[in-house]
């Protein structure tokens, strides 16, 4: 049993299978996908990593996967996601001790890491029940759980992510903040909160887009929330990002206007769309690769979430387009420091150049 995605992650590497459950479904995915970049690290590691939906495939085949032999690598890594879907409605004494299934967990491959994602409503609250030390109600626990899941909880290791509540939001983005050692002031948490969906998906995309805005800033104030997440969810940076990604000319020169409207925030703009532009020099060779999207987004230290602009735009723009685009900014950021034009137009003409339109 793991108690955080920290202890998950210092794991050794002689352990067969893993499960993942509960409902907490973005920490699940995240520890999910934690796992993976701890276990892929090489490109032959690639070649051996299976993520197969549950519902679209059997329980021998996942089997038979587990048990061949990697290639060109030391161990295979095979992530089943929603894997109770394979054992619903199904639970026999017969099915515990014969099934195929049955037969695996008594003699798990050691040459694979096989590490299942589900959803396990019978076995809700049994972290709670494990870290009471009431050994007799844990054990008690596990007898009530359909095979394969006693069998598992029971003979290999685990973790529960029980659901967040909407009243603990604050206490968990204030914990997420000290992971990029950061702090935020009361009123601006509040206001944060306030402006996201109200999801800890949503939360966790603000903090990171603070990150990787503000790397240096150690104390988040309101201003720094009212320039990153916008008066509104409409106007701010990464909305302006997302509409330059698609190439939406209207859209893009509508948020800029109502930003710079608001305050002058040309240079921290310039500053988050270069990284943008250097990040997409940076795996435009991988997208024609078609690599994973999950391993493109490892390489830039983002989620998959996050990686939703990048993808939009390497539909949109070949590599001489980024690089012209990186180009246009530099010599936009150099207008702004060192003449005395109009900013606003300046920046306006700026979208015009990246996106190829002509004024």
């Amino acid at each position: 049993m793991f108690d955080s995605i920290k202890q998950l992650l210092s794991l050794n590497s002689n352990i067969p299978i893993i499960l993942l459950f509960g409902e907490d479904e973005f920490s699940k995915e995240e520890a999910q996908n934690q796992l993976i970049n701890k276990f892929i690290v090489s490109e032959e590691d690639k070649f051996n990593l299976d993520i197969i939906e549950a519902e679209n495939t059997s329980i021998n085949f996942i089997i038979e996967l587990c048990r061949s032999y990697p290639m060109l690598s030391n161990e295979r890594y095979v992530v089943v996601k929603n894997f109770e879907k394979l054992f619903s409605g199904r639970s026999s004494k017969k099915l515990a001790d014969s099934s195929p299934f049955a037969i695996y967990l008594k003699n798990p491959s050691p040459d694979t890491k096989l590490i299942l994602v589900a959803n396990i409503d019978s076995a809700k609250d049994i972290l709670k029940t494990y870290k009471s030390g009431d050994k007799d109600r844990f054990l008690k626990k596990i007898s009530t759980l359909k095979f394969p899941f006693n069998t598992l909880i029971s003979d290999f290791l685990w973790m529960e992510f029980p659901r967040v509540y909407e009243s603990d939001y604050p206490r968990w983005t204030r914990e997420r903040l000290k992971l990029y050692g950061k702090t935020i002031q009361s009123e601006a948490l509040e206001i944060m909160l306030s402006r996201t969906k109200q999801s800890l998906r949503d939360i966790s995309n603000e903090i990171e887009k603070l990150s990787i805005a503000l790397p240096d800033k150690k104390d988040i104030s309101v201003d720094d929330i009212n320039f990153l997440i916008g008066s509104t969810r409409e106007f701010n940076v990464f909305e302006l990002q997302k509409s330059i990604a698609n190439k939406d000319l209207s859209k893009s020169i509508m948020i800029l206007n109502k930003m710079l409207s608001a305050d002058k925030q040309e240079m921290l703009i310039i500053a988050i769309l270069s990284k943008f532009f250097i990040n997409l020099l940076e795996i435009i060779e991988d997208y024609e690769s078609n690599s994973q999207i999950q391993l493109m987004a490892s390489k830039l230290g983002i989620t998959t979430f996050q990686f939703n602009d990048y993808h939009s735009a390497l539909k949109k723009y070949n590599i001489k387009e980024i690089e012209n685009s990186i180009n246009y900014l530099c010599k936009c950021d150099l207008d702004l420091k060192s003449t005395n034009s109009d900013s606003l137009l300046t920046m306006q003409k700026l979208l015009y150049s990246l996106m190829g339109f002509t004024i």
